[in-house]
């Protein structure tokens, strides 16, 4: 992880030296976290960062895949199977050929870690030693490269969009942007050689940039809608109200983040509410990993990731907006920052 980020500030010092000082970090963003992640899940990492790319057209495959998935569940399941057929509209055809694509790339992945001889510890490594609960046996190749695909996407995009959730808002806010610097300069003071990382148990402790990144989850959660759930035989009663068995239920998380019994003013992006004596309280409705033993395998690593970045970044560099209007989104299964532009300079 740390020999990535270290990859992001060099390309963020090489752009300033050129004189192209702007970039759109929501697009560094993603060559990050999909870096971070087929490294740690392929021991190889897809090389992103290294060509400043997308030579895989990775990013573009995930956003496509996703947006066509979501939509997809809308459709009568007797027409699932014709969408790709529906010409008139490219979405239909588009979309599900990046699911196809996806899985190509996942399944080369695999291939390409199954046939190296080493001993890394990755988290094929792993699978390639699981034994089904069931029976004993070792996992099927078909159901490893399942997993794979779903590492590249579960272990990236979420992690791309709440970074770049982040600098969109810091990068807007001069007030915070320098709130936070203080605490960063005071946590890491003097000069810091161009290799250096922030480390996590540092970052951790820091009240401010944990706060920053609560209150952008909080206020933007990158997977707004709430994973779904069915009702279990016999039913349940839910706050007062009986919900027979086999239904569908979702508990949206931006409802309960802009919760207002819960959330002073949630329309308002406010890092306070963080630094306040009884913040801890907040926590209770705090829900951007899901909760329950269907919630996010990896909150931790990623948690450890965005805090190792965000101290790093806004330690070394200044990062302003270039656009001040609203950067709209892109809405899939996860809900997406269109850009965002920012000028950056050494500090």
């Amino acid at each position: 992880m740390t020999e990535h980020i270290q990859k992001l500030t060099e390309c963020f010092r090489r752009l300033g030296n050129s004189g192209r000082a702007q970039l759109d970090f929501n697009e560094y963003a993603n060559f990050l976290a999909f870096d971070v992640i087929s490294d740690y899940s392929f021991g190889k990492s897809f090389g992103f960062l290294d060509k400043q790319s997308d030579h895989l057209n990775l990013i573009a495959t995930v956003d496509a895949r996703g947006e066509v998935l979501n939509a997809l569940g809308h459709v009568p399941q007797f027409l699932r199977p014709l969408m790709k057929y529906f010409f008139l509209d490219p979405f239909w055809p588009n979309g599900l050929r990046a699911t196809s694509k996806l899985a190509t790339i996942g399944t080369d992945a695999y291939y390409l870690r199954k046939d190296q001889q080493d001993s890394r510890r990755d988290l094929l490594s792993f699978l390639f030693n699981a034994k089904d609960p069931g029976n004993g046996n070792p996992l099927s190749e078909k159901e490893i490269i399942a997993e794979s695909i779903s590492f590249i996407v579960g272990g990236s995009d979420t992690t791309s969009s709440t970074l770049t959730n982040v600098v969109d808002m810091v990068s807007r806010l001069p007030g915070v942007r320098r709130q936070l610097q203080a605490e960063l300069d005071e946590a890491f003071p003097g000069q810091m050689p161009d290799s250096w990382v922030a480390d996590f148990a540092t970052a951790n402790k820091l009240p401010v940039l944990n706060a920053v990144l609560r209150e952008t989850m909080r206020f933007k959660p990158t997977s707004s809608t709430g994973l779904e759930r069915v009702t279990p035989a016999g039913g349940k009663v839910v706050a007062g109200k009986y919900i027979p068995a086999g239904t569908l239920v979702s508990v949206p998380t931006l409802n309960i983040h802009h919760n207002s019994a819960i959330f002073a003013k949630p329309e308002e992006f406010d890092i306070s509410r963080w630094l306040d004596s009884t913040s801890s309280t907040l926590l209770d409705s705090f829900y951007p990993f899901s909760l329950g033993p269907r919630a996010c395998l990896g909150r931790n690593f990623a948690w450890m990731e965005m805090l190792k970045t965000l101290a790093t970044i806004f330690r070394l560099f200044e990062m302003e907006r270039v656009e001040v209007a609203d950067s709209g989104i892109r809405e899939g299964f996860f809900v997406k920052n269109k850009e965002c532009h920012v000028k950056v300079s050494c500090r």
